[in-house]
């Protein structure tokens, strides 16, 4: 499994300090306008998890982080654990 270039460039700037924020159908990041696509795609990989005190916006998690590396064990063990491999 590997990231998309999209994926990729998503999680960077999300490293870097920018936030992820969806409202309604609309999602950006900073200040650029994105798929919505982009952040389905990001949740369903466990990447990015939504912020504690807000509906709006995403931040980068730990697999996130692994992910950028070219580590996707996490996301390896979440498949198998819940027995859809």
């Amino acid at each position: 499994m590997k990231l998309t270039k999209r994926q990729r460039y998503i999680l960077e700037r999300m490293r870097d300090g920018e936030e992820l924020a969806a409202e309604g159908r609309e999602v950006w990041i900073g200040t650029e306008k994105t798929s919505p696509m982009i952040l389905v795609s990001l949740l369903r990989l466990c990447a990015i998890s939504p912020d504690p005190l807000s509906h709006v916006y995403y931040q980068i998690n730990e697999t996130g982080r692994k992910m950028l590396n070219g580590d996707f064990s996490d996301l390896h063990s979440l498949i198998f654990k819940h027995g859809k491999a």
